[in-house]
């Protein structure tokens, strides 16, 4: 379908609509694509910035979020702008539902690795390094992304999410209609492993953070004292300690002539003055 008879013959969409809901899906997928390709080069060009952990889970992160917005953003605006049948045939549908399931399950996963990753750096800093290695920041990105291609892959191209209503038996039986009718089974237990079990262990993992670093701050606050007492207590040994270097070269030399009382005063006044 061209753009020209879209707006008669598919959604209705008057020539400015179209225009506007064109340009605005293209800015988001252009940001999208922007800002992940950026991160990606920052991470390779900017290597001394960051420990080679963190910039593993970022560049997963990246990626996910870099298919999302080249893959699947363009072909859903597509298909929601002209409103018409799937042109690209049952295999290209198959294939953009995989991508995409696979592309957010693998960015929620990895936010969730990334929490995990602050929390031991917060509440175990001096393990860290030897509890987060290179290889196992490694593993767990590998294993995010087979966790995320199993839940996708699988029941997708063999056919095992799709609902049996009679809706969804037209739609998969028309090559040109790319609607997702899954199965309600598959509803919920991809729901739960790409979505909301990663979202309550972030929330629990970034609570027990928040109170980490929260106990670490007052226990800083309750080992110094305010500033002006600490500038005043600061004085005051000061003060002591030129007194008692006063009272041992006065001690040193109190035998002294009063020539050598003299100088003995003006060494003692040195040592004050070096003192403070």
């Amino acid at each position: 379908m061209t753009m020209g008879n879209h707006s008669t013959d598919t959604s209705g969409l008057s020539n400015a609509s179209y225009i506007i809901l064109f340009i605005t899906f293209s800015f988001i997928t252009i940001i999208t694509v922007g800002g992940n390709v950026l991160v990606l080069l920052s991470i390779q060009r900017y290597q001394h910035l960051m420990n080679g952990v963190l910039s593993v889970f970022i560049s997963s992160l990246a990626c996910a979020d870099l298919l999302i917005g080249t893959v699947e953003m363009p072909l859903t605006a597509m298909q929601i702008i002209e409103g018409s049948a799937w042109p690209f045939g049952r295999q290209a549908c198959n294939f953009r539902y995989i991508i995409d399931v696979t592309s957010v399950t693998a960015s929620i996963n990895s936010l969730c690795v990334i929490a995990v990753d602050r929390y031991i750096a917060i509440t175990m800093p001096l393990r860290y390094p030897s509890l987060v290695t290179l290889r196992r920041a490694s593993y767990a990105v590998l294993a995010v992304w087979i966790v995320s291609l199993t839940l996708s892959f699988f029941p997708i191209q063999f056919n095992w999410y799709r609902s049996k209503q009679p809706e969804a038996l037209s739609c998969y039986e028309n090559p040109t209609c790319c609607n997702f009718l899954p199965t309600i089974e598959y509803v919920i237990i991809s729901n739960i492993l790409s979505f909301h079990l990663p979202a309550v262990l972030m929330i629990l993992v970034y609570s027990k953070v928040l109170k980490e670093a929260n106990r670490q701050t007052m226990t800083i606050h309750s080992d110094h004292a305010p500033f002006g007492d600490v500038e005043s207590h600061s004085d005051k040994k000061q003060q002591n300690h030129s007194f008692s270097l006063v009272k041992l070269v006065e001690c040193s030399f109190g035998d002294v002539e009063t020539h050598s009382d003299k100088k003995q005063q003006n060494y003692s006044f040195s040592l004050v003055k070096l003192v403070e």
